[in-house]
């Protein structure tokens, strides 16, 4: 009886084992990134050994391709293969010429203008800091903490305030060196941002705008520049009418909203 005893409990123990190895290895495969989702975020190209080009290292292993090399090897280059084009760093703010975006399986996307074409990733402006407080009815929360859903406020057409959803956030890693502007109200309200990012003028970026200028109810009392090392810049696109939020109390625009009305043209 007791070496049955004793048989029973080792062959349980060993069937947990077997089924512990069996859970790691299906966890730990290469394999098991078919289910995870992919960082847009990360723009860190790689050449895969099938000499496609992938967004970053997890979207080639999504694939199932193993990397064969950080970066982009031109000699790849086929003019009817577009996964062998090189993927440019795209942010379509502001732009006046609006190109035809088709979406690829891989998760980067085809530009096409009236004069060229290339593949890029989606839009990936650089915009604020983690810190910047975005007003919402419950009091400021920093931009980083917010999610699709949460509601924001906003302004209409008519400059009425609402609270409205947000129906896209943008995460965007910072590789280089980077610079943001900061821009000081005379009513002591401070922003910093990228100045490339749009204004509540329609068509004015942020960088366009001068010391002196009357501009959201105050005047601009100084702007200067300073070098941004945080790791990720982040943005907000408010559902409505105007795509604008407010940030430490300024209201500006997104660099969602041209990207948003391109792709909803697709």
């Amino acid at each position: 009886m007791l070496v049955r005893y004793l048989l029973n409990d080792y062959l349980k123990l060993e069937t947990m084992k077997l089924l512990i190895l069996v859970f790691a290895i299906i966890t730990l495969s290469p394999k098991s990134i078919f289910a995870q989702d992919c960082d847009f975020s990360i723009y860190a190209p790689v050449t895969g050994k099938d000499k496609k080009c992938y967004l970053n290292k997890c979207w080639a292993e999504k694939k199932g391709v193993k990397v064969a090399k950080s970066g982009y090897k031109k000699r790849h280059y086929k003019l009817n293969d577009i996964y062998t084009w090189p993927i440019e760093d795209v942010c379509i703010p502001n732009s006046k010429e609006q190109p035809a975006i088709t979406n690829l399986e891989d998760g980067t996307l085809r530009y096409k203008y009236a004069d060229r074409e290339f593949r890029g990733t989606p839009n990936r402006c650089k915009c604020l800091p983690a810190s910047a407080q975005v007003t919402t009815s419950n009091g400021k929360v920093s931009i980083d903490l917010l999610k699709e859903g949460d509601k924001v406020i906003t302004v209409t057409a008519n400059g009425e305030r609402v609270e409205m959803p947000i129906k896209m956030v943008n995460k965007v890693e910072v590789l280089n060196d980077h610079k943001m502007l900061v821009i000081e109200l005379a009513d002591g309200r401070k922003l910093q941002v990228t100045a490339g990012h749009p204004s509540n003028i329609p068509s004015k970026n942020l960088g366009d705008l001068k010391e002196g200028e009357k501009w959201n109810g105050s005047t601009i009392h100084k702007i200067s520049e300073i070098n941004y090392t945080e790791k990720y810049t982040y943005d907000i696109l408010p559902e409505g009418e105007t795509g604008y939020y407010f940030v430490n109390g300024i209201l500006i625009g997104s660099t969602l909203t041209n990207y948003q009305r391109l792709i909803s043209k697709r």
